[in-house]
């Protein structure tokens, strides 16, 4: 077996890891719930599939996603993509912006910080050595209405504001893409109604 396997296996379990150590572990900061509450059990359910690759494979995952996962993780061990993995996002979600789905990058030292104390984050068992970046890719109409719970018990009261702009923005962007494909939908209907109204005469 090759080292690249065993290191995509190490991977994964570094992943399981932090789901269990530190995405599910409550939080003072965030008012008592862990900072993923949702985490855990995704991964043990097998909802999280883990992907390895290079950025050129999010276009692929976006267009061929098939709902049999909540959450599709696209790991990037080239440090040379680091700095466009962000860009790479952006560009899939406005190619996508009709598909209810949304991809957010994940890069070691950069990122729109939440405010957690580093205290938090670091005390964890890791595995892997090398740093590695990654990619979420998920539904947005899933994100929104955790979000949205998460909100409700106060889990974004010591954020950044920074942070809380971040989650208010992907919010109106979703709500106004529901509001945009409606109208769309009442559009078509009427038309077809048109078209009828015009066979009958």
């Amino acid at each position: 077996m090759s080292m690249n396997w065993f290191w995509r296996r190490k991977v994964k379990k570094e992943l399981r890891l932090w789901s269990e150590q530190v995405l599910n572990r409550p939080s003072p900061f965030f008012n008592g719930i862990a900072p993923c509450p949702y985490a855990v059990n995704a991964m043990r359910n097998d909802q999280v599939k883990v992907c390895f690759g290079k950025l050129g494979m999010l276009n692929q995952i976006m267009e061929e996603w098939d709902d049999s996962h909540k959450l599709v993780i696209l790991v990037i061990k080239d440090y040379n993509q680091f700095p466009i993995v962000e860009w790479a996002c952006n560009l899939s979600n406005r190619i996508y912006s009709d598909s209810d789905l949304v991809a957010m990058d994940f890069v070691p030292g950069e990122g729109i910080d939440t405010g957690q104390p580093d205290s938090e984050m670091t005390d964890w068992t890791h595995v892997v050595d090398e740093p590695y970046a990654m990619i979420f890719v998920q539904r947005v109409s899933e994100l929104t209405a955790a979000s949205r719970s998460l909100a409700s018990r106060g889990y974004y009261q010591n954020c950044t504001d920074k942070f809380k702009q971040y989650i208010t923005e992907r919010e109106h962007n979703h709500a106004r893409k529901e509001e945009d494909h409606a109208e769309e939908g009442q559009r078509q209907e009427d038309h077809e109604e048109e078209g009828h109204a015009c066979s009958a005469g």
